[in-house]
């Protein structure tokens, strides 16, 4: 079971831990809630990810899929 983030805290916290682990090219795949869709790109390029894919699912629900670029602003 994948948790689903739906805050823009949640995602900094799981985004910051990422970072962590990640190597370059790295991707992951995180379950947000269509209200803070608009928020991710630039919550992910602070901590150095890019958006590279998203899928609807049930609901309000959308699978997106960063990859870690390292690029910070």
């Amino acid at each position: 079971m994948v948790d689903v983030l739906n805050n823009k805290k949640d995602v900094e916290i799981f985004l910051s831990k990422q970072r962590d682990k990640c190597k370059l090219g790295d991707t992951i795949t995180l379950v947000i809630t269509e209200n803070i869709l608009e928020d991710i790109p630039f919550i992910a390029s602070k901590y150095g990810f890019s958006m590279i894919d998203g899928d609807n699912m049930e609901g309000d629900l959308i699978m997106i899929k960063l990859e870690f670029r390292q690029i910070f602003r």
